[in-house]
């Protein structure tokens, strides 16, 4: 995270504000941990093993250095699925939070002690919705993510490659990728 907010704002750790270099300094341990230790786990370390045949650790840091190359737009599209799946874990529970607590407290049969489904705590009735919500939101966001990721790195590998005219990807992304050979040459 780190990384990529002082690549996004254009900033190293020795330029900047004071508050820029105590909150680098701050976060410097766990920087290091992620490059000496988990720099090399990511996600699409699979989709390069399934399209190259290389083992996990080779193909890891080929996917890292990959992404790593390429220019901040696609660090921003990278990360963007990060700000979605954000939305959706907050979104989707309170969502059904909410509405579950709605539906208890003004339904005729929720409401009525007498009915045989009258709910006797609607807190705790729109918590479990939230929970159910969490539960079903994080297993569709992560398929979403998994299939974004999976488009925008074989987008990258096409684009690296570029043994032949790109005609396959969404407009808005060839006119990303024209914008960065433009800057290339």
């Amino acid at each position: 995270v780190v990384k990529n907010v002082t690549y996004f704002v254009g900033l190293s750790p020795c330029e900047g504000s004071p508050v820029v270099s105590c909150i680098w300094a701050l976060c410097e341990p766990l920087r290091a941990c992620y490059y000496n230790c988990l720099h090399c786990w990511t996600p699409d370390a699979y989709i390069d093993q399934a399209q190259s045949s290389r083992d996990f650790r080779p193909a890891s840091m080929y996917a890292v250095e990959l992404l790593e190359r390429r220019d901040r737009k696609v660090a921003i599209l990278s990360t963007s699925s990060w700000f979605f799946m954000a939305v959706g874990y907050v979104a989707v529970p309170c969502t059904s939070f909410g509405f579950a607590l709605v539906v208890a407290v003004n339904t005729a049969p929720l409401n009525d002690p007498e009915s045989p489904y009258f709910v006797h705590d609607p807190g705790m009735f729109a918590a479990l919705a939230a929970a159910i919500g969490l539960v079903t939101s994080a297993a569709l966001l992560h398929v979403l993510d998994a299939a974004a990721e999976t488009l925008l790195y074989c987008l990258v590998r096409d684009f690296q490659a570029c043994r032949m005219p790109i005609t396959h990807a969404p407009r808005d992304l060839l006119d990303v990728y024209a914008e960065v050979r433009e800057e290339e040459e």
